[in-house]
């Protein structure tokens, strides 16, 4: 059992849609532009990916299209007044998966990575950091839900 989260992966760059082919997942996507974030409510909230050019994708487990959520992404490791994220362990591979499909299809190998448990007021962008780095901080605990992370190769 996990904690109801949600997973966005902002493929920073491009406009061509790439979706991940894989059954436990369900993706959806936006264009992150001017003519059409204003309708997506993530783009609304999270004004500081406004700057960045791309494309957006929400990502969720697909059981929860039939109503189950027992089977989620994240656990939730509270400490000192943050928030954590703990990835359940049958996610891993997926993640890294993810996490590599969108970095090679990305047109500058780069990407945005969102862990989002709330709606913070004040929204933060964690500066580049490469994708061995953000692993190894990922499972170890020291990725904090509702900020935002730039990958790169």
């Amino acid at each position: 059992m996990g904690v109801i989260s949600d997973l966005n992966i902002v493929s920073l760059g491009d406009n061509k849609i790439e979706l991940y082919k894989c059954d436990e997942i369900s993706i959806e996507h936006i264009r992150n532009s001017l003519s059409n974030r204003k309708n997506y409510y993530y783009n609304n909230t999270w004004e500081i990916i406004r700057a960045f050019k791309g494309v957006w994708y929400f990502i969720e487990p697909s059981a929860r299209l039939i109503g189950n959520y027992e089977s989620e992404f994240f656990d939730l490791i509270y400490c000192k007044g943050r928030k954590y994220v703990a990835v359940e362990e049958k996610y891993k591979k997926l993640l890294e998966n993810l996490i590599d499909f969108y970095l090679d299809n990305s047109s500058i190998n780069k990407i945005a990575f969102l862990a989002r448990l709330d709606n913070p007021k004040q929204k933060k962008l964690v500066g580049l950091i490469t994708k061995k780095t953000f692993l190894k901080k990922l499972y170890s605990n020291k990725i904090e839900f509702d900020k935002f992370y730039l990958i790169c190769l």
